[in-house]
């Protein structure tokens, strides 16, 4: 076995650095600390592993420095706040397949903490208070972020509006309603097979959008072709954001200070006829 193609790297056995042990024994050619120095080889080691694995998926049109990025649980605050800056208009935010919901939850007490924020000599520019919606299956269990978001009371935490259902296009009747409301944006934080959907109401019926895409699940879309060279099936996120930017030239993107997948994709509604204008 060549060592490239072995799971141990860097000169330290990976086996050894975890367990303390090494099935190849003294025969192993990787270095096996002092076991009174394990402790402290293997932190550097994982953290030299994690700068590596961030230099990796750091693309190179990404600004935020791979060092200085939030962690993954900081993930729905970052997504809140830049929906919030970017779409300062939205009255109803529809959060498509967000799990637990925090990020509804942050959306609704950021606008509501701005509002309170405001004199009273500001009161007339104050943007009315936002309202997010949950779209999501799946039961909703209250974390300890949502109830350090979440307002409560004698009663307990109130949480924002749920609908327990999938976002599918078409949409079903109760979703149909919430979208024709004034001012909606819909947003999806790693929304996987609800990506889709999203993208092609929001553009279907004006309604502005933004997605962070992350799964891509290629065998249950077949039929989608990269649009890059060569075509090709969609099997990775790079390619499943190609091919959602082809389907509307005004499709912006960005991306988010945070770890993981962070190349947010959004339409504000605006196209390039009207900006010409």
């Amino acid at each position: 076995m060549s060592r490239s193609n072995d799971i141990r790297t860097d000169g330290l056995c990976k086996f050894f650095i975890n367990t303390g042990d090494c099935p190849s024994g003294t025969d192993c050619r990787f270095t096996h600390p002092p076991l009174d120095q394990l402790k402290k080889v293997r932190t550097e080691w994982v953290k030299q592993r994690i700068k590596q694995r961030r230099l990796k998926q750091q693309r190179p049109e990404d600004p935020h420095n791979p060092s200085e990025k939030l962690k993954k649980n900081a993930r729905s605050q970052v997504f809140a706040d830049w929906v919030l800056s970017t779409f300062p208009e939205a009255l109803n935010v529809v959060d498509v397949a967000g799990g637990k919901g925090l990020v509804g939850l942050i959306v609704e007490k950021a606008s509501s903490k701005a509002k309170s924020e405001k004199s009273e000599t500001e009161s007339e520019t104050l943007l009315p208070r936002v309202t997010a919606t949950l779209i999501d299956p799946r039961p909703r269990d209250v974390s300890k972020q949502m109830r350090r978001v979440a307002p409560s009371s004698t009663e307990g935490i109130k949480l924002n509006a749920h609908l327990q259902e999938w976002f599918q296009d078409p949409p079903s009747e109760t979703v149909d309603q919430l979208l024709k409301r004034q001012k909606t944006v819909i947003i999806g934080l790693h929304p996987d097979q609800a990506t889709e959907p999203i993208v092609d109401i929001g553009l279907a019926r004006g309604i502005p959008w933004a997605v962070v895409p992350c799964c891509v699940f290629p065998e249950l879309y077949p039929n989608r072709i990269w649009p890059g060279d060569g075509g090709g099936e969609v099997n990775s996120t790079e390619k499943l954001i190609d091919w959602l930017k082809a389907k509307n030239e005004d499709i912006k993107e960005a991306y988010l200070p945070f770890e993981g997948r962070n190349r947010v994709l959004y339409w504000t509604g605006e196209t390039t006829a009207q900006s010409s204008l």
